[in-house]
């Protein structure tokens, strides 16, 4: 919660106080606590550093991988860790919508157009939701994700509307990251165009 009201230094220790308390009783594991800062990282600079890691595991390190390599410029490595991670189709389990949201967003980033189709597909039908891993992993609105999937494509109709479901839901919750998020692109792709009343109000929200 403090995460998505935008205390992010309030959720980085409470995170490391929960991972110490863990280490007390042996109960530690699956690296929940790296998957944690690398939701923190998308919160504080949207994967532009790299996230090291304290237990790498099958878990973490996969996301950890695409972040390291968006991070430090090595986008074919990105495209095809991604690429690897979308062929992957197993059950849905705690972590599948939170990665699935992650990895919408860092193909936005590196511009991957061809990996946007599938993920619009799968997060379209939980696009209402915000994005989490378990209780550790934040990701803001899965909207949001799926607005710039629809933008990378220049479907911007289809953008504006996914905007407005991410915009609306950030406000009505005061998650404060994501509401600026949704700003700053509803910056990038209103221009001259008519927008819903939910998005064209961003601009003048509280941030």
């Amino acid at each position: 919660m403090a995460q998505w009201h935008g205390d992010l230094d309030a959720a980085a220790a409470i995170f490391e106080h929960a991972y110490e308390l863990h280490r007390e009783t042996e109960l530690y594991s699956s690296g929940v606590y790296d998957i944690a800062l690398i939701g923190l990282r998308w919160d504080r600079d949207g994967f532009r550093t790299p996230v090291p890691l304290r237990e790498v595991d099958r878990t973490s390190g996969p996301w950890a991988r695409v972040a390291l390599c968006v991070a430090t410029g090595r986008i074919a490595e990105a495209d095809r860790l991604i690429g690897l991670e979308l062929a992957a189709r197993q059950p849905a389990v705690w972590t599948t919508y939170g990665k699935l949201t992650m990895l919408a967003h860092l193909v936005a980033d590196i511009g991957a157009e061809h990996h946007a189709r599938d993920l619009i597909s799968r997060l379209t039908p939980i696009a209402h939701c915000i994005a989490t891993i378990g209780h550790v992993g934040l990701v803001g609105p899965v909207a949001l994700a799926v607005a710039r999937l629809h933008h990378l494509l220049g479907e911007t109709t289809a953008a504006l509307a996914q905007l407005a479901v991410a915009t609306e839901l950030a406000r009505r919750t005061d998650g404060l990251p994501s509401l600026r998020r949704c700003q700053a692109l509803a910056m990038t792709i209103n221009g001259a165009i008519d927008v819903p009343p939910g998005v064209a109000t961003v601009t003048t929200a509280r941030t």
